[in-house]
């Protein structure tokens, strides 16, 4: 069987990773990883080869930070005072800064105030603010560096929210962990009670057939055989299930329509789909225009966005949506005032936009109010708010046009 879990960031398309099987009873524990350094190229002097600086495999945009892998190895800048960089500091950087030597990781995942990242043996790592038991650490207390979870197999995928994780393990089954005041973990806490934050990761149920899974701020939402299941805050309709539903479940939900789900992701208090025929449905609060849907819309329920079948990426953050098609071009709509939208102005779009004319985008990870873009040449490029250096072009000032990230250093 093959699982994969889609986060607040890019990857939207990767492949799934092949199940293995657990690795003994305890707490599953990994390696430090060995040391990481830059593919290397001919032309040094001397006959030596020239270091060239690592392309980037994924990026994920957070609040006021971001994070990327590139050749195994992770980078991290932008905001740092609760050390969600895991650079053993509070200091913010501009430019993409290595974090250790490690070069074996695989994924990272960005919250408000903290990231996440997973090696490739299933070890899952986490860093920053811990307000809600966000690390999975079995604490409230912050770090500034990386710190491995007592999980008890490894991990397949992980995906950011803004306060809470989710992370499917190799068997199939949904374990998550941090904010619960509206029941995004899925644990059925008593109701009208506030639900208990988790510090450790907590199973979703006792299903093991998940595929897909990402949260957002006050909800969650998966996939289990194509089926899409929400649960958490639902006053604005962002869990998908109708005008008469409650505006909170702390279960699982069942979205009914057709059941050919692919991909899912969750906005501030929206949601958007993507199905297996490549087309691209949002619900929730369309108050920004983060829909797509047009000015005035409302949507408890999924609603088609345009006409267009080729969707393969999109990524949602707190008022805006973003987009890339299989011709790979990039499209955003939504809040605008802070220029993350990448249209060279201020102005907010009600329909999907296309984001100038380079046709070469391969998936997109959007922040609060910044996005970021990958390219197939695995250059990462940026727009919006930079007040903490998110962008990471090395100053503050923001963009309102899709601006190239600093290479690391090799």
């Amino acid at each position: 069987m093959r699982t994969c879990l889609v986060m607040a960031s890019l990857l939207a398309t990767a492949g799934c990773v092949e199940r293995v099987d657990v690795l003994g009873p305890g707490p599953f524990e990994v390696g430090t990883g060995g040391m990481g350094g830059g593919t290397s190229g001919a032309g040094g002097q001397g006959g030596e080869p020239t270091p060239q600086p690592p392309v980037f495999d994924q990026v994920s945009a957070a609040f006021e930070h971001t994070c990327a892998i590139a050749d195994g190895q992770l980078f991290c800048w932008g905001r740092n005072d609760l050390g969600m960089l895991g650079l053993g500091d509070l200091d913010r950087r501009l430019v993409p800064t290595r974090v250790g030597t490690g070069a074996d990781w695989k994924e990272v995942a960005t919250g408000s105030e903290f990231t996440c990242a997973l090696r490739t043996s299933g070890g899952v790592s986490c860093t920053g603010g811990n307000t809600s038991g966000e690390l999975g650490l079995g604490d409230f207390t912050d770090r500034t560096e990386f710190t491995l979870l007592n999980t008890t197999a490894p991990v397949s995928r992980i995906g950011g929210t803004r306060y809470h994780m989710m992370a499917i393990y190799f068997d199939g089954t949904l374990w998550n962990w941090g904010r619960n005041a509206e029941g995004q973990l899925g644990q059925a806490d008593p109701f009208p009670a506030e639900g208990v934050d988790r510090n450790e990761p907590v199973q979703v149920e006792d299903d093991n057939d998940w595929t897909f899974a990402e949260g957002a701020d006050g909800h969650s939402c998966g996939i289990r055989g194509g089926a899409l299941w929400c649960w958490g805050r639902n006053n604005i309709g962002q869990l998908g299930i109708g005008p008469d539903a409650p505006g909170q479940i702390r279960i699982p939900q069942l979205v009914e329509g057709p059941q050919n789900w692919v991909q899912v992701r969750g906005g501030h208090s929206h949601s958007c789909g993507r199905r297996n025929d490549g087309t691209l449905w949002c619900w929730g609060d369309n108050m920004h225009l983060q829909l797509g849907l047009g000015a005035g819309v409302t949507a408890d329920t999924p609603q088609k966005v345009g006409s267009d079948a080729d969707w393969k990426d999109m990524s949602l953050a707190t008022f805006h949506t973003c987009g890339v098609k299989t011709d790979g071009s990039l499209w955003c709509w939504g809040r605008n005032l802070e220029g993350q939208l990448g249209t060279g102005d201020d102005v907010a779009r009600e329909f999907p936009t296309r984001v100038g004319t380079d046709a070469d985008w391969d998936a997109v990870s959007n922040g609060r109010f910044h996005t970021c873009a990958r390219k197939v040449d695995g250059s990462v490029w940026c727009t919006g708010q930079n007040k903490e250096g998110q962008l990471g072009v090395g100053d503050l000032e923001t963009r309102f046009e899709m601006t190239a990230v600093v290479l690391p250093t090799p």
